[in-house]
C-alpha cells in the first residue's frame, strides 16, 4: 500500500500481514529478506523438498518454511491483490480519516493519539475519550451503534508505555475502501455522544 524501495531505503527485513490493507486471509503475510540478513529457522523438519533430511535446506525459501504452507490462504492473498487498488484505497482511507478528524477538532473530551494529519499514516486513527477506558468505548460503539473499532493495545505495548496509553491502549479506527462518509458522521456522533455522557 506504501511505496517502499527495500534497497533506497536499506532495509535487510521487511514483514507484513496479509490481511490488513493488502484485504488477504488471515494466517498469510510475507517477509522480505535482504542479501545483508541471516535469518535463522526457528522450526525445523517437513520439507516436502528433502523428507530425508532432519534439517531445512540451506536455500531460500525453503529455509524459513518449515511444515506446509498456507496454500489456501496465499491463494486468496494472490486473488485479493489482483483486485487491489493500494493507491486508491489509500486515498479513501486517508480522505475518510481527514473527515474525521475535521470533525473531532475543537472536541475537548475526544483527543486523536499520533499523527494529527491522516496525510502521515496509513488508513488507522486512534483515539481516546476523557474519563472512558477504550475497551468500554469499543463495547459501547458496538452494542448502542453497531461500529465495530478497535480497543486496546494492538499489539504494541512497547509503543503504547512510549505514548503513556499503557496498559489501557486506545481505541482504533481503521475504515476500509468500502466505508463511506457517512458512517464517519455517524461515528463522530457516537463518539461525541459517550463523551457527553461521561
Amino acid at each position: 500500500v506504501l511505496d517502499i524501495d527495500v534497497e533506497a531505503m536499506h532495509i535487510d527485513l521487511l514483514a507484513a500481514s496479509g490481511h490488513k490493507s493488502l484485504r488477504g486471509p488471515t494466517g498469510t503475510g510475507f517477509l522480505y529478506v535482504g542479501t545483508r540478513a541471516h535469518p535463522q529457522a526457528f522450526r525445523e523438519g517437513g520439507s516436502g523438498g528433502d523428507s530425508a533430511s532432519p534439517t531445512q535446506p540451506r536455500e531460500f525459501p525453503t529455509w524459513l518454511e518449515a511444515g506446509t504452507p498456507n496454500t489456501l490462504g496465499f491463494a486468496g492473498l494472490a486473488a485479493a491483490l489482483d483486485v487491489l487498488d493500494p493507491s486508491a484505497a489509500l486515498r479513501h482511507e486517508r480522505m475518510l480519516l481527514a473527515r474525521l478528524a475535521q470533525n473531532l477538532s475543537g472536541q475537548s473530551r475526544i483527543r486523536i493519539v499520533g499523527p494529527g494529519a491522516p496525510q502521515e499514516s496509513v488508513g488507522v486513527m486512534s483515539l481516546l475519550v476523557d474519563g472512558v477506558a477504550p475497551v468500554d468505548v469499543g463495547a459501547i460503539l458496538d452494542e448502542a451503534f453497531g461500529i465495530c473499532v478497535r480497543p486496546g493495545m494492538h499489539c504494541a505495548p512497547y509503543m503504547h508505555r512510549a505514548l503513556g496509553t499503557f496498559p489501557d491502549g486506545t481505541i482504533r479506527v481503521s475504515p476500509g475502501p468500502a466505508n463511506r462518509v457517512e458512517e464517519i458522521d455517524l461515528l463522530t456522533q457516537a463518539l461525541k455522544e459517550i463523551a457527553a455522557q461521561s
